[in-house]
């Protein structure tokens, strides 16, 4: 799972030299992912788990948005991210 984190961060990067927008980067939250819970206890842990990352990605999205930063997108199932462009 990290080396998918490293290699989509990666490929952000050298996107970014192709155009002329601002650089994306993946914030990659310290919680597990809900996906890992499910072998650990079933749906209902998945559902714990996925309310979990939700809240803590919220804080991360009021911060960002109090900083000028642009989201450009989240995941929250199989990794735990939020997805900006910014310099």
């Amino acid at each position: 799972m990290r080396s998918f984190a490293i290699l989509f961060i990666a490929l952000q990067f050298s996107m970014a030299a192709w155009s002329r927008e601002l650089p994306r980067y993946a914030l990659i939250l310290s919680d597990p992912a809900p996906i890992k819970a499910r072998a650990q206890g079933g749906q209902a842990a998945v559902e714990a788990a996925r309310t979990k990352v939700l809240a803590a990605q919220d804080a991360v999205r009021r911060e960002l948005n109090a900083r000028g930063v642009r989201i450009t997108g989240a995941s929250h199932t199989l990794l735990n991210a939020v997805f900006v462009a910014a310099e």
